[in-house]
């Protein structure tokens, strides 16, 4: 009997956590996923198929449902990515193992659907809209499958030739036409293709209040599958991950610990605590370090929650407002009392593996296989560790060699080594890979964007900026040689403009990428103290880049690398005192803000100079959230 290789793929997965507005959106987007690939894996030990991804043993507890963010024992249930392999015996089990992934898949998301619909009770117009809610929920499921025969010696080409097949597969989408309309209904703020399922918003006040829904949104079958799954304490605001950090230096402090207790037990009574909601998650320091809504400390902020959930109009009349004057002065006092402002911005981490086709395709059987599965989960279990327990994070989604994750500045960067390390230990030969490895072009590394945004902005986004970073650091464009195994990082300030910059992780000068940024951080510190180097002087030196040729003559290289070193140089000079040095320093020598444009070629002195401008301004966000007085996680009170 011929023993087959079957490989599943479940969907949608990028636009499904990236149709999201609140940070409960993104989590339970990504659980949803986590928990139909479960079924799906379920499905196949059910039917006598032997899982490889994900690598557990038949009738493993970590195949059970898992509706809470916890399961019963207090653990964290396994993270369950969207790819599945198995083998099967024979070529009736392999498609009994196919059918059954398929089943178990379509049920547990019927099955989550219909739970979050009863916990929405009040908010959807049932019955009239419920045959627009069955056709949105049955349509969204994508299942895509491919078998093959194994024989022997042949399992790594065969695996290559049924991941071709699927994802051409894939390319063939299927677009159905929705049959069921409601006439005259809005569109869901998710996804403009989808009718919107919600009551009027004058009907369903008090249930809008609980899912944090403003008057002006209106969502579809899947919104409310994201909105109201789960429960509304279990997720951590995106403000208060941004927040984090500035919060846990005010908790350290012992004269603003009782104002934060004092404010949070404010917002906690009447109608502040249906406005604000309550964040229940004592077992993540970012929970810890604020039990409510942290966006009441971003400037105008509380005034514009208040006129957005209808509680008033007009910010005139919320002057006359006792309560709400009482609040706005001790958020005031905490504001005063920590002595900086917090940052409005939030990083958004999205990391991937490099190289892992060519590291599978040198595993020739199924054990080989598990093996590397195995690894790979415990690579999700460690990024889980980092970035909520070390980083002051939430993850988002952590499946195989993928990581997504919102994070406070201050930890971004250290956040983004730490995890690139853990990746690099469990991939070694000897652990993921066999001891004897021998292709050392092909062993895996880990590419990591940082995108940095508003916490205003909308999650897909936030989420865009963190891609377009993961894609500027595995640099599909560059040299072979420069591509991945890179950090690379994409700030997009409020005010309108976006600068990147990218680093190998092994810089020049003996330096890893993060020690890069953080000697940046340093000098960009340093300048404040003594104003040597202030931001109008790095937007000056963007000016005069523009002024320069896109290209010159070979014969004229040098002589305009000259220039440039001059014109940069003279620029610098006037920012203030102490950089006189550079009158009497050799060029090539200058080493005071980490500038080197000794390089001879003109089109090398430009990216050396375009790249040290981008990241001392992202520096410069970077030092403007840092907390000096950044205590450690343990200094969080309960």
């Amino acid at each position: 009997m011929n023993t087959y290789l079957i490989s599943i793929s479940i969907g949608p997965v990028q636009d499904f956590i990236a149709q999201a507005r609140r940070s409960r959106d993104l989590w339970f987007g990504s659980h949803l996923l986590s928990e139909i690939a479960r079924a799906a894996a379920r499905g196949i030990d059910q039917a006598n198929g032997e899982l490889i991804f994900p690598a557990v043993d038949r009738g493993d507890a970590e195949l059970l449902p898992c509706d809470a963010m916890r399961r019963t024992d207090g653990n964290l249930p396994l993270a369950v990515a969207n790819k599945l392999l198995a083998t099967a015996e024979g070529d009736e089990q392999a498609i009994a193992c196919v059918h059954a992934a398929r089943a178990e898949a379509k049920l547990r998301w019927s099955e989550l659907a219909e739970q979050a619909r009863g916990q929405a009770d009040g908010l959807i117009d049932w019955p009239r809209v419920e045959p627009v809610w069955r056709e949105q929920i049955d349509s969204l499921l994508e299942f895509y499958a491919a078998i093959a025969p194994v024989a022997e010696g042949s399992f790594a080409q065969v695996r290559e030739t049924l991941e071709r097949t699927l994802a051409a597969r894939k390319n063939l989408r299927e677009f159905r036409q929705y049959q069921h309309h409601r006439p005259g209904a809005p569109k869901s703020s998710f996804d403009g293709g989808r009718v919107s399922v919600l009551r009027p918003a004058d009907k369903s006040k008090q249930t809008r209040r609980k899912y944090r829904i403003p008057q002006a949104e209106n969502l579809d079958a899947v919104g409310v599958v994201k909105r109201a799954g789960g429960q509304p304490e279990q997720f951590v605001p995106i403000s208060n991950i941004a927040l984090a950090g500035w919060l846990t230096s005010a908790r350290a402090i012992a004269e603003t610990k009782s104002l934060i207790q004092d404010l949070e037990r404010t917002m906690q009574h009447g109608v502040f605590r249906e406005l604000f909601g309550r964040v229940d998650r004592e077992d993540l320091p970012a929970g810890r370090a604020f039990h409510t809504d942290a966006q009441v400390f971003l400037d105008g902020r509380l005034e514009a929650l208040l006129i957005e959930s209808g509680e008033t109009e007009t910010r005139g009349a919320l002057e006359s407002d006792q309560d709400y004057r009482d609040l706005r002065d001790r958020v005031q006092s905490l504001r005063k009392c920590v002595g900086q402002a917090p940052s409005p911005y939030v990083a958004a981490l999205v990391a991937d593996g490099d190289r892992m086709g060519a590291a599978l395709s040198h595993l020739t059987d199924a054990a080989a296989l598990r093996q590397f599965s195995k690894y790979l989960s415990q690579f999700a279990e460690a990024a889980r560790t980092i970035v909520e327990q070390e980083c002051l994070g939430s993850l988002l989604y952590a499946g195989g060699d993928d990581v997504v994750a919102f994070l406070p500045l201050e930890t971004a960067v250290a956040c983004a080594a730490k995890l690139r390390s853990s990746f690099l230990d469990l991939m070694a030969p000897g652990n993921a890979l066999p001891a004897d490895w021998q292709d050392a072009s092909a062993l895996p590394t880990l590419s990591v964007g940082v995108g940095v945004g508003h916490v205003l902005d909308g999650m897909g986004n936030l989420l865009e900026l963190g891609r377009s970073a993961e894609r500027l650091a595995k640099g599909s464009s560059l040299p072979t040689r420069d591509q991945r195994d890179a950090l690379a990082m994409v700030l997009a300030k409020r005010s309108g403009g976006r600068v990147s910059w990218r680093s190998r992780w092994h810089a020049p000068a003996g330096k890893t990428a993060d020690e890069v940024v953080s000697a940046a951080m340093g000098r960009v510190g340093a300048c404040e103290t003594t104003s040597l180097l202030p931001a109008t002087k790095l937007a000056q030196v963007r000016r005069q880049m523009i002024t320069y040729p896109n290209r010159v003559d070979a014969s004229e290289s040098a002589r305009w690398a000259e220039l440039v070193r001059h014109d940069v140089f003279r620029t610098l000079k006037r920012s203030g005192r102490g950089l006189q040095e550079f009158s009497a320093m050799p060029t090539q020598e200058v080493d005071s803000f980490g500038l080197d444009l000794s390089a001879g070629d003109y089109s090398r002195v430009c990216e050396e100079l375009d790249a040290w401008v981008h990241l001392h301004l992202i520096a410069k966000e970077l030092r403007r959230a840092s907390v000096p007085t950044l205590g450690s996680n343990e200094d969080v009170a309960a």
